[in-house]
């Protein structure tokens, strides 16, 4: 099975962990059917992800998504519905968090006081740092739904409020209310694989990619032209 420039592409969860190049690459991807000359969202979307800012292309990809999903051929697929959320970490995502979070603001603390541009740069390191955290924080997909405690691990930032007046108004938690596409758990590609029959497949424009921070985009190919030709 190759793939063609009139795929159909499910988008069941946000590859918010991914490099520049992922980001890029699946947003190509997604908008090879839109009028990239007039509107030329990879270039403009670029600077942002190398900030580490993806609510543009968080905005731009469910557009996109939605006048795609139009016409997708799965008819079983639950509606995708936008939902504010605000669930905490799991113990595994806590420590990854924690441990980032320690070396970013070590490398920033204990900069050389003599070179300014340099602990300028880290400092600036750090905050997009952080940023890029919350924002893994947030996505639901890593989210513990089924935990019932509303407490949430966090870092003390009363170091960071030393280093930078952005960090001030910071609260000592990181649980935020954010408008997002609502999908399925970690075990959603084994029930959407189920969705797809052989029968589906046979129409010749009626190819669907499922892309997932979960899986690789290629695994997900060897595992259509393994199961599904």
């Amino acid at each position: 099975m190759s793939l063609q420039t009139k795929n159909q592409v499910c988008l069941t969860g946000t590859p918010l962990n991914n490099s520049l190049s992922d980001y890029m690459s699946f947003f190509k991807f997604i908008s090879c059917n839109q009028p990239l000359r007039a509107q030329p969202w990879d270039g403009i979307l670029q600077k942002d992800l190398e900030i580490g800012n993806l609510k543009p292309f968080h905005m731009v990809t469910c557009h996109l998504m939605l006048r795609q999903l139009e016409t997708v051929v799965l008819p079983s697929l639950h509606l995708i519905c936008e939902e504010e959320v605000c669930r905490p970490l799991t113990s595994t995502i806590r420590l990854y968090y924690d441990r980032i979070f320690m070396e970013n603001l070590s490398e920033c603390l204990y900069t050389d006081e003599a070179e300014e541009g340099k602990k300028k740069s880290e400092r600036r390191k750090l905050l997009v740092s952080i940023q890029k955290l919350r924002h893994l924080f947030n996505n639901p997909i890593l989210a513990e739904t089924t935990s019932s405690r509303k407490e949430v691990y966090y870092s003390n930032f009363s170091e960071v409020q030393s280093i930078s007046s952005q960090c001030e108004n910071e609260p000592n938690y990181l649980i935020e209310k954010i408008t997002t596409i609502q999908c399925l758990e970690s075990w959603k590609i084994l029930e959407l694989m189920k969705l797809f029959k052989k029968e589906v497949m046979e129409v010749p424009e009626a190819k669907c990619v499922i892309y997932s921070q979960w899986t690789q985009f290629l695994d997900l190919e060897v595992y259509l032209i393994l199961h599904l030709t």
